[in-house]
């Protein structure tokens, strides 16, 4: 009885020591094609938004509207550069999309949100099927209706960042519209 457990003690090393060594050579692969490890996940060598995000909301976040009145809002967010993100609408069921999320708080009506067309570009990884992504700046746009009266709007914008080999986990970016109707 006690060779088995010696046998399965090492049976178990062994299977470790392989997953250590697949994964450190998995990172040094990673860090010389350019991407490394940090606090924000991985993201491209010397970018100096990394630490912030991928995606940075450029719009103001404070709002003036008139009462009572359909008006819209335009959104500007800033994708860093080399990356790009996926459509809100993606041609795959298993890409996660772009999504702008608006919590709506009393006396405030989201009539609803539109996103911008996306490209379609082809890629290493899959040259024949052609991707419909994000890149640059994006401009979502916002249909707005308010009582009058200072409001603070809740907001949340979903998405996943890759580049042209691999993507990057997904990430929430989150921030606060404050607005008033006068």
């Amino acid at each position: 009885m006690r060779s088995n457990i010696q046998r399965k003690r090492s049976g178990s090393v062994g299977v470790l020591f392989a997953f250590f060594c697949a994964a450190g050579a998995g990172l040094l692969w990673a860090q010389q094609s350019g991407w490394q490890p940090h606090d924000a996940g991985l993201g491209l060598r010397g970018a100096s938004s990394a630490e912030k995000g991928w995606v940075q909301l450029e719009s103001p976040t404070q709002i003036a509207l008139q009462p009572r009145r359909a008006q819209t809002v335009d959104l500007e967010f800033l994708i860093q550069d080399g990356l790009h993100i996926n459509a809100h609408q993606p041609r795959s069921p298993y890409l996660i999309p772009t999504t702008l999320t608006l919590s709506a708080p009393a006396g405030v009506r989201v009539l609803g949100v539109e996103y911008p067309q996306a490209k379609d570009y082809h890629f290493a990884f899959s040259p024949k099927d052609a991707l419909s992504v994000y890149t640059g700046s994006l401009h979502i746009l916002v249909h707005l209706r308010a009582q009058p009266g200072a409001f603070a709007m809740p907001a949340s914008l979903r998405y996943q960042a890759c580049d042209n080999h691999m993507c990057n986990p997904p990430k929430t970016l989150t921030f606060t519209l404050h607005g008033v109707a006068k």
